[in-house]
């Protein structure tokens, strides 16, 4: 098997595991599905992820990649806080279906640790995904004098809350019938609140970095 077979191989593995773990949760879901699933032998899911927690938790893994991309992307394209929190929202909202299948699997309970290289791999990250782009984006943005990189970073993860929060509710299956009882949950709605949201966070540090 060539390095590209091997590679695809991995990737419809991991795209399986995570469209199952999402549906029947970790106990729910045995490698032999998942084998079964993505037309693999178990012998390959064992090669590649070495057992069923580590598999679990490189389809985690693999998310929080994606969307960390894709804020390096957004990050490039504008010099904006503000304008990026709303730009980072639309990508989540660009896949719904992943949103929610990153949710329900962070929900899940009973799911060891990871070990071995994926456990270096997991715990290596700190902070939510993209935030060293929120941080540099942040920071250029700050204006009068040297704030800390701990108040801008807790800046990015107030920020961040935001966008995850707004993210998931209107990933959530009810959201239209949420959208009818609250016009603030139109996509357009959340966008200017996340807007706001972000200009209040930079204003607050700016006046506020000796309290932080």
């Amino acid at each position: 098997m060539t390095k590209e077979e091997k590679l695809e191989t991995k990737e419809k593995i991991l795209e399986t595991a995570s469209e199952l773990f999402s549906k029947f949760g970790f106990s729910g879901t045995s490698i032999r599905d998942i084998a079964a699933h993505s037309e693999v032998n178990i012998a390959a899911i064992n090669y590649h992820f070495g057992n069923k927690h580590n598999l679990y938790w490189a389809t985690v893994h693999r998310k929080q990649e994606w969307l960390d991309r894709g804020i390096e992307k957004i990050a490039s394209e504008t010099n904006d806080i503000a304008e990026m929190t709303v730009k980072t929202y639309r990508f989540l909202m660009q896949d719904q279906a992943a949103v929610r299948t990153t949710l329900k699997m962070l929900l899940t309970e009973g799911v060891p640790e990871p070990d071995g290289e994926m456990e270096d791999e997991v715990c290596s990250e700190a902070g939510p995904p993209g935030a060293q782009y929120f941080l540099k984006v942040l920071k250029d943005q700050i204006e009068g004098g040297e704030v800390s990189d701990g108040t801008l970073m807790w800046g990015v993860k107030c920020i961040f809350a935001g966008v995850i929060h707004f993210a998931m509710m209107s990933s959530c299956c009810k959201i239209e019938m949420i959208k009818a009882a609250s016009p603030d949950m139109t996509n357009e709605g959340i966008e200017k609140t996340l807007f706001h949201h972000t200009k209040a966070i930079v204003s607050y540090i700016q006046t506020q970095k000796h309290v932080l």
